[in-house]
């Protein structure tokens, strides 16, 4: 079992009236368990001057997260994380978390998850292709490996589907492959 430890702190200058200056840190841990197993947690902050807010305390932006995965056995995974972001006027529905399970043999792969991430979820330190969606996926796919069938080794017929829904249910957008 390993322990990881990773630490980073950096300060960025300003452009006067266009760009404050920054300092940005990021400190994340994870504990590497039997069985594919891990837990972690992730500390993300972000402490601008003020220069162009005209307030350095409200000049801030931090990410907390936890996240683990466990293995069961030798086919099956369990995965997920909670976070939370705090930036000043962006109180409440800043979280976000997801669920995936996952299962691998020489046969089948199969994965199932689910993603909940709030409006006012926002890590500045980082990126967010679309904020205020719950997303549900799953893929499943089938290995099968025919002795002689015109010189084929394996085929894989599949499944995959992926759909965003906003918080009034609305299905906003999706795609499905078979």
């Amino acid at each position: 079992d390993a322990t990881n430890v990773g630490l980073l702190h950096m300060r960025t200058d300003g452009v006067d009236g266009l760009v404050a200056q920054n300092d940005f840190s990021v400190a994340r841990i994870r504990q590497e368990l039997p069985n594919r197993s891990s837990i972690g947690a992730i500390f993300v902050s972000r402490d601008g001057d003020g220069s162009i807010t005209g307030d350095a305390g409200s000049d801030y932006n931090r990410t907390y997260g936890i996240d683990g995965k466990w293995g069961i056995g030798d086919r099956v995974d369990l995965q997920g994380y909670v976070a939370q972001t705090e930036t000043p006027g962006r109180r409440g529905d800043d979280k976000a978390f997801r669920l995936n399970q996952s299962y691998n043999s020489a046969e089948w792969s199969q994965t199932a998850g689910f993603t909940k991430v709030g409006e006012n979820f926002n890590p500045e330190v980082g990126f967010l292709r679309r904020s205020n969606y719950e997303k549900g996926d799953f893929f499943v796919l089938r290995r099968i490996r025919p002795a002689d069938l015109f010189g084929l080794h394996e085929i894989r017929p599949h499944i995959a589907f992926r759909g965003f829904w906003d918080d009034d249910g609305y299905y906003e957008t999706g795609f499905t492959h078979v």
